[in-house]
């Protein structure tokens, strides 16, 4: 699921749009999938981690939009993805952490690895790559 198959899907399923499908996006990427790995890669930010565990000069939206859209959004886009099989980016980031975690990926080490656009990288995808550093 690209960012534009998903605001295709956030049109389609909120035609009167509170928030922009970026900013929906940004949050469900940055926060709920891209904040928190753990060795299932089943565990995403809730509305309680988000408020109580983030610090304020670590939020970039309020924590009553947090909360509206991922009690609407969010939601909802979970179960479209789970419902027609699709996944994003920080699916697979996660899928190859939790394959290297719990030993069925052997990944080749890298000396160095050059990015760009790294300020767009979510928690879990720097995981990853630290993860295939040596």
């Amino acid at each position: 699921m690209s960012f534009n198959d998903f605001k295709e899907w956030y049109k389609k399923t909120y035609p009167q749009q509170k928030y922009s499908s970026e900013r929906c996006w940004h949050i469900i990427r940055t926060y709920i999938k891209g904040y928190h790995f753990d060795d299932s890669h089943q565990f995403f930010l809730d509305i309680d981690d988000y408020c109580n565990e983030i610090k304020r000069k670590d939020k970039t939206v309020s924590d009553d939009d947090f909360q509206e859209i991922f009690n609407t959004v969010w939601k909802r886009y979970l179960r479209f993805c789970k419902k027609e099989k699709r996944w994003d980016d920080q699916d697979l980031a996660r899928a190859v952490l939790a394959g290297i975690v719990n030993g069925e990926i052997q990944p080749q080490l890298y000396a160095a690895t050059f990015c760009d656009e790294a300020q767009d990288f979510t928690r879990i995808e720097f995981q990853l790559i630290l993860r295939l550093s040596v």
